[in-house]
Protein backbone atom coordinates (compact mmCIF):
# COMPACT_ATOMS: atom_id res chain seq x y z
CA UNK A 1 0.00 0.00 0.00
CA UNK A 2 3.39 2.36 1.07
CA UNK A 3 4.32 1.56 -2.47
CA UNK A 4 1.29 2.69 -4.12
CA UNK A 5 1.09 5.82 -2.75
CA UNK A 6 4.66 6.84 -3.13
CA UNK A 7 4.48 5.71 -6.72
CA UNK A 8 1.30 7.74 -6.95
CA UNK A 9 2.55 10.85 -5.59
CA UNK A 10 5.87 10.62 -8.06
CA UNK A 11 4.02 12.06 -10.99
CA UNK A 12 2.00 14.77 -8.68
CA UNK A 13 5.29 15.91 -7.22
CA UNK A 14 7.22 16.12 -11.55
CA UNK A 15 4.17 18.46 -12.20
CA UNK A 16 4.89 21.18 -9.30
CA UNK A 17 8.16 20.83 -9.59
CA UNK A 18 7.51 22.09 -13.21
CA UNK A 19 4.92 24.29 -12.47
CA UNK A 20 7.74 26.07 -9.87
CA UNK A 21 10.11 25.88 -12.64
CA UNK A 22 7.64 27.85 -15.17
CA UNK A 23 6.86 30.20 -12.22
CA UNK A 24 10.63 30.81 -11.33
CA UNK A 25 11.10 32.59 -15.16
CA UNK A 26 8.65 35.00 -14.20
CA UNK A 27 9.29 38.28 -13.49
CA UNK A 28 7.02 39.80 -11.27
CA UNK A 29 5.85 42.77 -12.27
CA UNK A 30 2.53 45.34 -10.72
CA UNK A 31 -0.83 45.10 -12.60
CA UNK A 32 -0.33 48.94 -12.13
CA UNK A 33 1.84 48.50 -14.92
CA UNK A 34 0.75 46.61 -17.10
CA UNK A 35 -2.46 47.89 -16.93
CA UNK A 36 -1.26 51.38 -18.30
CA UNK A 37 0.87 49.98 -20.93
CA UNK A 38 -2.22 47.66 -22.08
CA UNK A 39 -4.39 50.66 -21.90
CA UNK A 40 -2.03 53.04 -23.75
CA UNK A 41 -1.91 52.82 -27.41
CA UNK A 42 -6.07 53.26 -27.07
CA UNK A 43 -5.85 56.62 -25.16
CA UNK A 44 -6.15 59.75 -27.35
CA UNK A 45 -5.42 63.70 -26.98
CA UNK A 46 -8.63 64.90 -28.27
CA UNK A 47 -7.96 68.68 -30.08
CA UNK A 48 -11.19 70.40 -31.00
CA UNK A 49 -9.89 74.02 -32.98
CA UNK A 50 -13.08 76.63 -33.47
CA UNK A 51 -12.25 79.31 -35.68
CA UNK A 52 -14.75 82.45 -36.68
CA UNK A 53 -15.51 85.98 -37.68
CA UNK A 54 -15.99 87.72 -34.50
CA UNK A 55 -18.03 90.90 -35.02
CA UNK A 56 -18.91 93.29 -31.91
CA UNK A 57 -20.24 96.83 -31.23
CA UNK A 58 -17.55 98.40 -29.41
CA UNK A 59 -18.75 99.44 -26.04
CA UNK A 60 -18.42 102.68 -24.67
CA UNK A 61 -18.61 103.95 -20.61
CA UNK A 62 -21.67 105.43 -19.86
CA UNK A 63 -20.30 108.53 -17.87
CA UNK A 64 -23.75 109.87 -16.60
CA UNK A 65 -24.31 106.59 -15.18
CA UNK A 66 -20.70 106.69 -13.80
CA UNK A 67 -21.22 110.10 -11.90
CA UNK A 68 -24.47 109.27 -11.15
CA UNK A 69 -23.13 106.03 -9.20
CA UNK A 70 -19.84 107.99 -7.73
CA UNK A 71 -22.52 110.96 -6.52
CA UNK A 72 -24.74 108.52 -4.89
CA UNK A 73 -21.64 107.05 -3.03
CA UNK A 74 -20.39 110.32 -1.54
CA UNK A 75 -23.88 110.69 -0.61
CA UNK A 76 -24.12 107.42 1.63
CA UNK A 77 -20.71 108.45 2.88
CA UNK A 78 -21.76 111.48 4.08
CA UNK A 79 -25.11 109.75 5.41
CA UNK A 80 -22.77 107.47 7.32
CA UNK A 81 -23.75 104.28 5.63
CA UNK A 82 -20.56 103.65 3.81
CA UNK A 83 -16.55 104.04 5.88
CA UNK A 84 -14.99 107.12 4.54
CA UNK A 85 -12.50 105.69 3.18
CA UNK A 86 -11.30 105.45 -0.51
CA UNK A 87 -10.98 101.44 -0.87
CA UNK A 88 -14.79 101.41 0.38
CA UNK A 89 -15.88 103.56 -2.06
CA UNK A 90 -14.04 101.94 -4.85
CA UNK A 91 -15.43 98.52 -3.90
CA UNK A 92 -18.85 99.92 -3.51
CA UNK A 93 -18.57 101.23 -6.96
CA UNK A 94 -17.74 97.83 -8.33
CA UNK A 95 -20.08 96.08 -6.87
CA UNK A 96 -22.73 98.22 -8.85
CA UNK A 97 -20.65 97.60 -12.23
CA UNK A 98 -21.19 93.91 -11.15
CA UNK A 99 -24.49 94.34 -10.57
CA UNK A 100 -25.42 96.16 -13.60
CA UNK A 101 -22.82 95.46 -16.10
CA UNK A 102 -24.96 96.54 -18.76
CA UNK A 103 -25.88 100.16 -17.66
CA UNK A 104 -22.65 101.44 -17.54
CA UNK A 105 -21.43 99.83 -20.84
CA UNK A 106 -23.21 101.03 -23.93
CA UNK A 107 -23.04 100.04 -27.63
CA UNK A 108 -21.39 102.41 -30.05
CA UNK A 109 -21.92 103.20 -33.90
CA UNK A 110 -18.59 101.35 -33.91
CA UNK A 111 -18.30 97.74 -34.99
CA UNK A 112 -15.48 95.92 -34.66
CA UNK A 113 -14.46 92.84 -36.31
CA UNK A 114 -11.83 90.03 -35.69
CA UNK A 115 -11.11 86.56 -37.09
CA UNK A 116 -9.87 84.93 -33.86
CA UNK A 117 -9.99 81.12 -32.85
CA UNK A 118 -8.98 78.73 -29.96
CA UNK A 119 -8.11 75.11 -29.24
CA UNK A 120 -9.97 72.81 -26.61
CA UNK A 121 -8.08 69.64 -25.47
CA UNK A 122 -9.23 66.68 -23.58
CA UNK A 123 -7.99 63.02 -23.75
CA UNK A 124 -10.68 60.22 -25.70
CA UNK A 125 -10.25 56.30 -25.45
CA UNK A 126 -10.95 54.39 -28.79
CA UNK A 127 -13.60 51.87 -28.39
CA UNK A 128 -13.79 49.83 -31.96
CA UNK A 129 -10.72 49.50 -34.29
CA UNK A 130 -12.01 51.21 -37.16
CA UNK A 131 -11.85 54.74 -34.86
CA UNK A 132 -14.68 55.40 -33.24
CA UNK A 133 -13.51 57.03 -29.22
CA UNK A 134 -15.14 58.62 -26.68
CA UNK A 135 -14.38 61.75 -25.51
CA UNK A 136 -15.40 64.81 -23.33
CA UNK A 137 -18.49 66.42 -24.37
CA UNK A 138 -17.90 69.86 -22.61
CA UNK A 139 -14.12 70.23 -24.53
CA UNK A 140 -15.70 68.65 -27.89
CA UNK A 141 -19.26 71.28 -27.71
CA UNK A 142 -18.94 73.88 -25.29
CA UNK A 143 -21.78 76.29 -24.29
CA UNK A 144 -22.18 79.39 -26.30
CA UNK A 145 -21.05 81.57 -23.29
CA UNK A 146 -17.70 79.69 -23.07
CA UNK A 147 -17.34 79.93 -26.90
CA UNK A 148 -17.58 83.32 -26.93
CA UNK A 149 -15.95 84.07 -24.22
CA UNK A 150 -13.03 82.41 -25.76
CA UNK A 151 -12.96 83.29 -29.39
CA UNK A 152 -13.52 87.51 -28.55
CA UNK A 153 -10.60 87.14 -25.84
CA UNK A 154 -8.40 89.33 -27.47
CA UNK A 155 -10.56 92.05 -27.99
CA UNK A 156 -11.69 91.62 -24.08
CA UNK A 157 -8.18 92.26 -22.73
CA UNK A 158 -8.24 94.80 -24.96
CA UNK A 159 -11.34 96.67 -23.67
CA UNK A 160 -10.49 95.90 -20.27
CA UNK A 161 -7.36 98.20 -20.50
CA UNK A 162 -9.26 100.94 -21.67
CA UNK A 163 -11.62 101.45 -19.66
CA UNK A 164 -9.62 100.59 -16.43
CA UNK A 165 -8.23 103.83 -18.15
CA UNK A 166 -10.94 106.01 -18.22
CA UNK A 167 -12.49 104.73 -14.69
CA UNK A 168 -8.92 105.59 -13.37
CA UNK A 169 -8.65 108.49 -14.86
CA UNK A 170 -11.64 109.39 -12.60
CA UNK A 171 -9.91 109.74 -9.61
CA UNK A 172 -5.94 110.09 -8.17
CA UNK A 173 -5.73 106.41 -8.71
CA UNK A 174 -7.29 103.29 -7.13
CA UNK A 175 -6.22 101.96 -3.95
CA UNK A 176 -3.36 99.21 -4.00
CA UNK A 177 -5.62 97.17 -1.01
CA UNK A 178 -8.88 97.13 -3.34
CA UNK A 179 -7.04 97.20 -6.75
CA UNK A 180 -7.75 93.44 -7.49
CA UNK A 181 -11.42 93.75 -6.12
CA UNK A 182 -12.15 96.70 -8.74
CA UNK A 183 -10.39 94.85 -11.76
CA UNK A 184 -12.17 91.57 -11.61
CA UNK A 185 -15.64 94.05 -11.34
CA UNK A 186 -14.54 95.43 -14.36
CA UNK A 187 -13.38 92.23 -16.12
CA UNK A 188 -16.68 90.51 -15.30
CA UNK A 189 -18.36 93.88 -16.89
CA UNK A 190 -16.69 93.70 -20.36
CA UNK A 191 -17.26 89.86 -19.96
CA UNK A 192 -20.72 90.12 -19.39
CA UNK A 193 -21.56 93.04 -22.49
CA UNK A 194 -19.38 90.81 -25.12
CA UNK A 195 -21.23 87.53 -24.22
CA UNK A 196 -24.71 89.68 -25.08
CA UNK A 197 -23.31 91.42 -28.38
CA UNK A 198 -21.09 89.62 -29.90
CA UNK A 199 -22.19 87.48 -32.84
CA UNK A 200 -20.19 84.79 -33.68
CA UNK A 201 -19.84 84.37 -37.95
CA UNK A 202 -18.51 81.59 -40.09
CA UNK A 203 -17.73 79.15 -37.28
CA UNK A 204 -15.64 76.25 -38.28
CA UNK A 205 -14.91 73.09 -36.41
CA UNK A 206 -11.92 70.51 -36.89
CA UNK A 207 -11.17 67.87 -34.91
CA UNK A 208 -7.35 66.27 -34.48
CA UNK A 209 -6.38 63.48 -32.77
CA UNK A 210 -3.21 62.81 -30.91
CA UNK A 211 -2.04 59.56 -30.26
CA UNK A 212 1.24 58.23 -28.14
CA UNK A 213 4.42 60.17 -26.86
CA UNK A 214 5.02 64.02 -28.57
CA UNK A 215 8.67 64.31 -28.77
CA UNK A 216 10.46 68.04 -29.47
CA UNK A 217 10.65 68.83 -32.68
CA UNK A 218 7.73 66.57 -34.06
CA UNK A 219 3.86 67.80 -33.05
CA UNK A 220 1.52 65.59 -31.73
CA UNK A 221 -0.98 65.88 -34.09
CA UNK A 222 1.28 66.33 -37.07
CA UNK A 223 -0.08 62.83 -38.20
CA UNK A 224 -2.93 64.27 -39.80
CA UNK A 225 -5.74 62.24 -37.75
CA UNK A 226 -8.97 63.98 -38.43
CA UNK A 227 -12.55 62.96 -36.46
CA UNK A 228 -15.95 64.04 -36.88
CA UNK A 229 -18.71 63.64 -33.89
CA UNK A 230 -21.07 61.19 -34.71
CA UNK A 231 -22.61 61.33 -31.34
CA UNK A 232 -23.55 63.87 -28.09
CA UNK A 233 -24.82 62.47 -24.86
CA UNK A 234 -28.41 63.70 -23.89
CA UNK A 235 -27.75 67.08 -22.12
CA UNK A 236 -25.90 67.56 -19.42
CA UNK A 237 -24.40 64.45 -19.62
CA UNK A 238 -20.60 64.76 -20.24
CA UNK A 239 -20.31 62.66 -23.74
CA UNK A 240 -19.47 62.27 -27.10
CA UNK A 241 -18.24 60.03 -29.89
CA UNK A 242 -16.16 60.28 -32.38
CA UNK A 243 -14.96 58.80 -35.59
CA UNK A 244 -11.69 58.65 -36.46
CA UNK A 245 -11.39 58.54 -40.84
CA UNK A 246 -10.01 56.13 -42.61
CA UNK A 247 -8.24 54.12 -40.11
CA UNK A 248 -8.92 50.07 -39.18
CA UNK A 249 -6.68 47.95 -36.63
CA UNK A 250 -6.56 50.54 -34.35
CA UNK A 251 -6.01 49.64 -30.48
CA UNK A 252 -8.76 49.66 -28.16
CA UNK A 253 -9.89 49.70 -24.20
CA UNK A 254 -11.80 46.72 -22.69
CA UNK A 255 -15.19 47.88 -21.45
CA UNK A 256 -16.60 47.30 -17.86
CA UNK A 257 -20.19 46.58 -16.80
CA UNK A 258 -22.47 49.02 -14.56
CA UNK A 259 -21.99 47.20 -11.38
CA UNK A 260 -18.26 47.78 -11.66
CA UNK A 261 -18.50 51.33 -9.80
CA UNK A 262 -19.62 51.88 -6.28
CA UNK A 263 -18.02 54.33 -3.33
CA UNK A 264 -15.05 53.08 -2.30
CA UNK A 265 -13.78 51.38 -5.37
CA UNK A 266 -10.03 52.14 -6.18
CA UNK A 267 -10.25 53.48 -9.67
CA UNK A 268 -7.37 54.25 -12.14
CA UNK A 269 -7.26 56.99 -14.86
CA UNK A 270 -5.52 57.48 -18.05
CA UNK A 271 -4.84 60.21 -19.89
CA UNK A 272 -2.70 63.61 -20.98
CA UNK A 273 -2.81 65.27 -17.96
CA UNK A 274 0.36 67.33 -18.64
CA UNK A 275 -1.71 69.86 -20.95
CA UNK A 276 -3.97 72.69 -20.41
CA UNK A 277 -7.56 72.84 -21.44
CA UNK A 278 -7.71 75.68 -23.59
CA UNK A 279 -5.08 77.30 -25.82
CA UNK A 280 -4.96 80.49 -28.12
CA UNK A 281 -4.91 79.46 -31.70
CA UNK A 282 -1.62 79.34 -32.54
CA UNK A 283 0.14 78.11 -28.86
CA UNK A 284 1.58 75.02 -29.31
CA UNK A 285 0.82 72.46 -27.05
CA UNK A 286 3.60 71.45 -24.29
CA UNK A 287 5.08 67.78 -24.92
CA UNK A 288 3.23 65.22 -23.16
CA UNK A 289 2.63 61.50 -22.90
CA UNK A 290 -0.49 59.84 -21.11
CA UNK A 291 -0.21 59.58 -17.65
CA UNK A 292 -1.66 57.11 -15.05
CA UNK A 293 -3.27 58.47 -11.87
CA UNK A 294 -5.13 56.62 -9.33
CA UNK A 295 -7.86 57.44 -6.79
CA UNK A 296 -11.21 55.81 -4.99
CA UNK A 297 -14.88 56.74 -5.95
CA UNK A 298 -15.40 58.58 -3.24
CA UNK A 299 -19.57 59.72 -3.33
CA UNK A 300 -21.84 58.95 -5.37
CA UNK A 301 -24.21 62.38 -6.73
CA UNK A 302 -27.28 62.97 -9.19
CA UNK A 303 -26.78 65.56 -12.07
CA UNK A 304 -29.69 68.15 -13.09
CA UNK A 305 -31.87 65.54 -15.25
CA UNK A 306 -31.53 62.72 -12.61
CA UNK A 307 -28.87 60.51 -14.03
CA UNK A 308 -25.94 59.52 -11.60
CA UNK A 309 -22.34 60.62 -11.51
CA UNK A 310 -19.16 59.29 -9.28
CA UNK A 311 -17.30 61.91 -7.33
CA UNK A 312 -13.30 60.90 -6.85
CA UNK A 313 -10.54 61.87 -5.08
CA UNK A 314 -8.20 61.06 -8.32
CA UNK A 315 -5.88 63.83 -9.15
CA UNK A 316 -7.72 65.27 -12.59
CA UNK A 317 -5.63 67.60 -13.53
CA UNK A 318 -5.84 69.63 -17.15
CA UNK A 319 -6.43 67.82 -20.07
CA UNK A 320 -7.41 64.56 -18.59
CA UNK A 321 -10.82 65.48 -18.80
CA UNK A 322 -12.17 62.85 -21.22
CA UNK A 323 -9.98 59.88 -20.49
CA UNK A 324 -10.77 56.21 -19.74
CA UNK A 325 -11.55 55.50 -15.67
CA UNK A 326 -10.31 51.87 -15.14
CA UNK A 327 -11.13 49.16 -12.38
CA UNK A 328 -8.38 46.96 -10.81
CA UNK A 329 -8.92 44.33 -13.95
CA UNK A 330 -7.89 47.03 -16.66
CA UNK A 331 -11.62 47.38 -18.16
CA UNK A 332 -13.02 50.89 -18.00
CA UNK A 333 -15.83 51.82 -16.02
CA UNK A 334 -16.29 55.34 -16.29
CA UNK A 335 -15.01 58.68 -18.01
CA UNK A 336 -13.11 61.39 -16.82
CA UNK A 337 -14.85 65.05 -16.15
CA UNK A 338 -15.23 68.41 -14.31
CA UNK A 339 -18.03 69.82 -12.72
CA UNK A 340 -19.84 72.39 -14.98
CA UNK A 341 -23.28 71.83 -14.08
CA UNK A 342 -24.03 73.24 -10.91
CA UNK A 343 -22.49 70.52 -8.83
CA UNK A 344 -19.73 71.65 -5.69
CA UNK A 345 -16.35 72.24 -7.59
CA UNK A 346 -14.73 68.68 -7.72
CA UNK A 347 -13.55 65.64 -10.07
CA UNK A 348 -15.95 63.37 -11.13
CA UNK A 349 -16.44 60.17 -13.06
CA UNK A 350 -19.36 59.65 -15.88
CA UNK A 351 -20.51 55.72 -15.16
CA UNK A 352 -20.17 53.24 -17.91
CA UNK A 353 -23.72 53.10 -18.07
CA UNK A 354 -24.08 56.48 -19.60
CA UNK A 355 -21.01 55.44 -22.10
CA UNK A 356 -22.68 52.69 -23.34
CA UNK A 357 -26.14 54.50 -23.72
CA UNK A 358 -24.23 56.85 -26.00
CA UNK A 359 -22.57 54.39 -27.92
CA UNK A 360 -25.86 52.46 -28.00
CA UNK A 361 -27.54 55.57 -29.85
CA UNK A 362 -24.47 55.97 -32.56
CA UNK A 363 -24.82 52.26 -33.41
CA UNK A 364 -21.36 51.62 -32.31
CA UNK A 365 -20.72 48.28 -30.77
CA UNK A 366 -17.03 48.45 -28.91
CA UNK A 367 -14.94 45.65 -30.27
CA UNK A 368 -11.76 44.24 -29.41
CA UNK A 369 -9.47 43.77 -32.60
CA UNK A 370 -6.66 41.22 -33.07
CA UNK A 371 -3.88 44.53 -32.99
CA UNK A 372 -5.38 45.22 -29.22
CA UNK A 373 -5.10 41.08 -28.65
CA UNK A 374 -1.59 40.61 -29.61
CA UNK A 375 -0.27 43.56 -28.23
CA UNK A 376 -1.55 42.05 -24.54
CA UNK A 377 -0.13 39.28 -25.15
CA UNK A 378 2.86 40.79 -26.05
CA UNK A 379 3.29 42.98 -22.59
CA UNK A 380 2.38 40.09 -20.59
CA UNK A 381 5.52 37.94 -22.39
CA UNK A 382 7.74 41.36 -22.09
CA UNK A 383 7.00 41.54 -18.45
CA UNK A 384 7.68 37.85 -17.61
CA UNK A 385 11.14 38.16 -19.08
CA UNK A 386 9.68 36.28 -22.32
CA UNK A 387 11.48 38.56 -24.54
CA UNK A 388 12.48 36.29 -27.76
CA UNK A 389 8.23 35.44 -27.89
CA UNK A 390 7.17 38.58 -26.78
CA UNK A 391 9.09 39.99 -29.77
CA UNK A 392 7.49 37.83 -32.71
CA UNK A 393 4.38 39.31 -31.38
CA UNK A 394 5.06 42.81 -31.13
CA UNK A 395 6.40 42.57 -34.86
CA UNK A 396 2.94 40.96 -35.65
CA UNK A 397 1.61 43.96 -34.10
CA UNK A 398 4.00 46.79 -35.77
CA UNK A 399 2.59 44.56 -39.31
CA UNK A 400 -0.76 44.67 -38.49
CA UNK A 401 -1.11 48.52 -37.63
CA UNK A 402 2.13 50.21 -38.95
CA UNK A 403 1.08 53.40 -37.06
CA UNK A 404 0.97 51.94 -33.44
CA UNK A 405 2.98 54.40 -31.11
CA UNK A 406 4.41 52.43 -28.84
CA UNK A 407 5.29 48.73 -30.13
CA UNK A 408 8.49 50.26 -31.91
CA UNK A 409 9.85 51.24 -28.83
CA UNK A 410 9.19 47.61 -26.94
CA UNK A 411 10.95 45.78 -30.16
CA UNK A 412 13.94 47.69 -29.66
CA UNK A 413 13.62 46.64 -25.79
CA UNK A 414 13.21 43.04 -26.56
CA UNK A 415 15.79 42.74 -29.26
CA UNK A 416 18.25 45.01 -26.08
CA UNK A 417 17.00 41.98 -23.88
CA UNK A 418 17.54 39.40 -26.12
CA UNK A 419 21.15 40.15 -27.27
CA UNK A 420 22.28 40.91 -23.81
CA UNK A 421 21.07 37.45 -22.34
CA UNK A 422 18.36 38.47 -20.60
CA UNK A 423 15.39 36.26 -22.03
CA UNK A 424 14.34 33.82 -20.14
CA UNK A 425 11.62 32.16 -22.27
CA UNK A 426 10.94 28.41 -21.50
CA UNK A 427 12.89 25.98 -24.05
CA UNK A 428 10.02 24.10 -26.36
CA UNK A 429 11.48 20.83 -24.78
CA UNK A 430 10.46 22.06 -21.84
CA UNK A 431 7.44 22.64 -22.71
CA UNK A 432 6.73 19.54 -24.29
CA UNK A 433 8.95 17.02 -23.01
CA UNK A 434 8.66 17.21 -19.28
CA UNK A 435 4.40 16.78 -20.01
CA UNK A 436 4.86 13.87 -22.03
CA UNK A 437 7.67 12.36 -19.94
CA UNK A 438 5.34 12.83 -16.63
CA UNK A 439 1.93 11.15 -18.90
CA UNK A 440 4.53 8.37 -19.95
CA UNK A 441 5.34 8.06 -15.42
CA UNK A 442 1.88 7.95 -15.28
CA UNK A 443 0.99 4.96 -17.59
CA UNK A 444 4.00 3.05 -15.85
CA UNK A 445 2.87 3.40 -12.78
CA UNK A 446 -1.08 2.58 -13.78
CA UNK A 447 0.46 -0.34 -15.81
CA UNK A 448 2.22 -1.53 -12.26
CA UNK A 449 -0.28 -0.92 -9.92
CA UNK A 450 -3.08 -2.70 -12.27
CA UNK A 451 -0.62 -5.96 -12.23
CA UNK A 452 -0.22 -6.14 -9.21
CA UNK A 453 -3.67 -5.76 -8.14
CA UNK A 454 -4.48 -8.65 -10.94
CA UNK A 455 -1.52 -11.23 -9.73
CA UNK A 456 -3.33 -13.90 -7.85
CA UNK A 457 -2.20 -14.32 -4.02
CA UNK A 458 0.87 -16.60 -3.23
CA UNK A 459 -0.02 -19.85 -1.26
CA UNK A 460 1.42 -19.11 2.42
CA UNK A 461 2.94 -21.60 4.62
CA UNK A 462 1.60 -22.14 8.59
CA UNK A 463 3.89 -19.95 10.50
CA UNK A 464 3.99 -22.04 13.38
CA UNK A 465 5.79 -20.30 16.85
CA UNK A 466 8.90 -22.56 17.51
CA UNK A 467 7.03 -24.08 20.53
CA UNK A 468 4.35 -25.28 18.41
CA UNK A 469 6.57 -26.94 16.37
CA UNK A 470 8.38 -28.57 18.72
CA UNK A 471 5.35 -29.95 20.32
CA UNK A 472 4.59 -31.54 17.11
CA UNK A 473 7.68 -33.21 16.36
CA UNK A 474 7.16 -34.77 19.81
CA UNK A 475 3.38 -36.03 19.16
CA UNK A 476 4.55 -37.64 16.34
CA UNK A 477 7.27 -39.45 17.68
CA UNK A 478 5.07 -40.93 20.14
CA UNK A 479 2.78 -41.79 17.65
CA UNK A 480 5.58 -43.68 15.99
CA UNK A 481 6.56 -45.64 19.10
CA UNK A 482 2.93 -47.10 19.85
CA UNK A 483 2.64 -48.50 15.87
CA UNK A 484 6.49 -50.10 16.69
CA UNK A 485 4.84 -52.06 19.71
CA UNK A 486 1.87 -53.17 18.16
Amino acid sequence: MLDRKIMVLIPVALFILLAATIGSLKEETSNTTKLAKNAEPAVVLVQATFAADIEVATPYLDKTKLNYTLNKIIEQVMQGFIPAEESAMWRVLADEMRAKPLDFLQKSGQKKVIHNGYRAVASGFLVTPDGYLVTDAQVVSPDEKLLKQQLSAPILEEAVTLLMGEIAAKAAGIPADARDYVLTAIDDMVVTYYVENIKVKNLQKTYDIGMGVQIPGVHLFQKGLKAEVVQMGVSPKDVAILKMKGHNNLPTVSMGDATDLTPGSKIFVLGYSGVATFHPLYAEINQTQPNLTEGVISAQKTKEGGWGIFQTNADLTSGISGGPVFNEQGEVVGLATFDSQGLNAGQFVVPILVIKECLEKANVKPTEGLVTKTYREAIDLYYQQHYKKALIKFQEVATLYPGHAYVQDFIAASQKAINEGKDKSIPGWVLIGIPVATIMLVMVVVVIIYQREKAPPATVASADTPVEAAVSVEQKDQENKVRDTE
